[in-house]
């Protein structure tokens, strides 16, 4: 009897460290996910940003108000 009672406990035991272990598996995951999430929302963040600053306005001796109305360049 004494063995018996003994190796529930150990049993039990088994059953909450592989409870844990799960939880810690889920938690990883989620971890994970939410790292990726982020480098790829930082990503596109530095990927608006190199692209405003491609976008410059022309330099200043250029005179575009000539042909600022299109249908004046026939």
């Amino acid at each position: 009897m004494y063995f018996s009672t003994r190796g529930l406990c150990t049993q039990q035991v088994e059953v909450k460290y592989l409870h844990i272990r799960t939880k810690i598996s889920i938690n990883r995951k989620g971890i994970t996910a939410f790292a990726v999430f982020l480098l790829s929302f930082f990503a596109e963040i530095r990927r608006k940003a190199v692209s405003v600053i491609g976008c410059r306005s022309p330099p200043a001796n250029l005179d575009f108000q000539k042909n600022s109305d299109w249908r004046y360049l026939r």
